[in-house]
């Protein structure tokens, strides 16, 4: 095999490499959004083709996790994306 051939077969190695850890990272993503709205769902919460869309549509884990947990409690789905409220110095 000569350079330029070891090469583009490097790219193609890379190449795939990426396309299957996007791949993953896809899967992993939708399937997050997939139980936040099964918690929801189970709970009774109505959520609306917009929620829905903006669940299904996230690709960040972290935050689709947080999801999955505050769907459990939170009395609304509008609650589900409001930022969580912080302490006041001093107070527990």
């Amino acid at each position: 095999m000569t350079g330029a051939q070891l090469l583009r077969e490097e790219g193609r190695r890379e190449g795939r490499a990426e396309g299957e850890a996007e791949g993953l990272a896809r899967g992993k993503a939708e399937a997050r959004a997939e139980a936040v709205l099964a918690v929801l769902e189970a709970r009774g919460l109505r959520v609306s083709d917009d929620q829905r869309a903006l669940i299904a549509g996230s690709t960040d884990l972290g935050q689709l996790e947080r999801w999955v947990r505050k769907a459990a409690t939170v009395k609304t789905v509008g609650a589900l994306f409001a930022a969580p409220k912080r302490r006041a110095k001093g107070r527990p």
